[in-house]
């Protein structure tokens, strides 16, 4: 039973990601619930890079302990790939896209 339960919620509201990449806040009373304390959850938790397909570059703590959207902000602010996972940057020699060239405060960010 608990199993069923698990995969209604992932089919439902994961879509492929895990709980802290959920942006999905509507629900169910227990998804809601799940949502309200997925901040304090997040805090402190850092992903295994594996392949790096499920772990989102600027979201997701996956070197040191703090997002890449928070460390770098003003890059996170004007950038084209928001969303990309790990894998989806890699291999490229310089992946990063912005919406406009870089001032002098993001090129020493």
């Amino acid at each position: 039973m608990l199993f069923r339960a698990l995969e209604v919620l992932r089919n439902k509201y994961l879509k492929g990601g895990s709980v802290c990449q959920s942006k999905v806040r509507n629900g169910s009373q227990f998804w809601q619930g799940l949502m309200s304390v997925k901040d304090w959850y997040v805090t402190g938790t850092s992903w295994s890079l594996g392949n790096g397909t499920k772990i989102k570059f600027w979201h997701d703590v996956w070197i040191d302990n703090c997002p890449f959207k928070i460390r770098f902000h003003r890059l996170f602010r004007i950038s084209r790939q928001q969303e990309w996972s790990v894998a989806d940057m890699h291999g490229i020699e310089w992946p990063l896209d912005f919406i406009r060239d870089l001032r002098s405060e993001e090129v020493l960010e």
